[in-house]
């Protein structure tokens, strides 16, 4: 079986066409992701102030990334740029974000009840 893929980067293809699956994790994995990395390089603190003080601006910030898609194309065809403006633009998934990454990884999780 041969894997490929087609226009669409995020998706896989066996050899009928036939849609196997995403490459790309989905946005609360990715976000999780971020936020696991950022603890790791000691930047918690930093990005907790610029992710609070971004909120208000956030719709723009992530206009502008978006702005800045097709110069980031001739670079990579990474899906960062996107992700960040789409976590950026939405307030919801901006708060959920902010708050994995203030949680400390060694305390048990909260209880959702």
């Amino acid at each position: 079986m041969i894997l490929r893929r087609d226009g669409n980067p995020n998706r896989v293809l066996d050899d009928d066409g036939a849609v196997l699956g995403s490459v790309l994790p989905s946005a609360d994995e990715w976000s999780d992701e971020l936020a696991a990395r950022i603890r790791n390089l000691g930047l918690r603190t930093p990005a907790l102030l610029w992710g609070e003080c971004m909120k208000p601006l956030g719709f723009l910030g992530g206009q502008s990334l978006r702005m800045l898609e097709p110069l980031w194309g001739l670079v990579s065809d990474s899906p960062a740029l996107e992700r960040t403006a789409a976590l950026l633009e939405d307030r919801q998934r901006l708060n959920r974000f902010l708050e994995t990454l203030a949680r400390d990884p060694a305390a048990p999780p909260a209880d959702s009840s």
